[in-house]
């Protein structure tokens, strides 16, 4: 049998390779099948989950092994422990809730949002961050929603990672920190610059131009900020023959260029919210 620290330093091995590899799991699980018998819990089923899930579930069962090996710990227990945590957290809302936002009940969708959002569900924290960016049913607040949207970029109780939400979520930031100018939120357009860089890296949609070009426009970047709302048109126009797009978001987006080219930033206020909110449409 394959002594614990040889096995901690096999599984070590594979840590490294898959921190360089950015956590593939096509490359993690033929080298978690490689690993000797004296570790049971790799099975063929196992190996099978692994090949589904995500990078974040593939770093946790990575670690319950390593605590098996190094100390002895029965990796049967730990899978059976993290499996009964996993099956009582979520980071998608139930599909009864998502109806009611769907049909647009915001007042009867608040009370189990909160309540989810409160137990550091991804998607629940997005949707309440959505009602205090559009001051919708609840009292406008940048700061609120600021600290909801960041919150649900990355899983933080123990289920699986809701990828569409980690990847929404940075362009709503940089969006509240480049528009919003209620009184009290503080501004930080280093933070709207970083994480606009960083939707535009996960997704190139209109939607990401259309907030990089807000972040260049209040930096004094008005030659910037016009020509890439000038494509966040364009990519809206072409995403509207493909999938269904608020008209709204036309009347918006053209706005924001006339603002540009007049050499005025976008602006988001109480007043302005709720009517030009793309999240939560009326």
């Amino acid at each position: 049998m394959t002594s614990p620290r040889k096995q901690a330093s096999r599984i070590q091995r594979i840590h490294q390779v898959i921190r360089r590899r950015r956590l593939d799991s096509a490359v993690a699980v033929p080298l978690l099948d490689r690993l000797p018998g004296a570790i049971p819990c790799i099975s063929r089923a196992s190996l099978r989950c692994l090949r589904s899930r995500s990078a974040p579930t593939l770093r946790r069962a990575l670690g319950h092994l390593t605590l098996a090996a190094v100390f002895g710990h029965s990796p049967a227990a730990l899978a059976a422990d993290a499996s009964k945590k996993a099956a009582s957290a979520s980071n998608v809302i139930p599909v009864s809730l998502f109806k009611l936002i769907e049909e647009k009940k915001y007042a009867a969708a608040l009370p189990r949002v909160t309540s989810l959002a409160a137990q550091k569900n991804q998607h629940a924290q997005f949707v309440l961050a959505s009602y205090y960016s559009c001051g919708k049913i609840v009292p406008f607040s940048c700061s609120k929603a600021d600290a909801l949207f960041k919150a649900s970029m990355n899983t933080s109780n123990g289920a699986p990672e809701n990828g569409a939400i980690s990847q929404a979520a940075p362009n709503e930031v940089a969006w509240l920190h480049a528009t919003c100018t209620q009184d009290g939120f503080v501004r930080d357009l280093e933070t709207a610059k970083a994480y606009a860089m960083e939707a535009m890296r996960r997704d190139n949609n209109a939607f990401a131009l259309d907030t990089f070009a807000a972040v260049a426009a209040r930096a004094g970047e008005f030659k910037a900020a016009m020509s890439f709302q000038r494509m966040a048109i364009s990519k809206l126009e072409d995403m509207a023959k493909a999938e269904q797009i608020p008209a709204a978001a036309f009347v918006d987006f053209k706005k924001h260029l006339d603002s540009y080219e007049q050499g005025q930033p976008t602006e988001v206020t109480a007043d302005t919210a709720a009517a030009s909110c793309n999240l939560l449409p009326d």
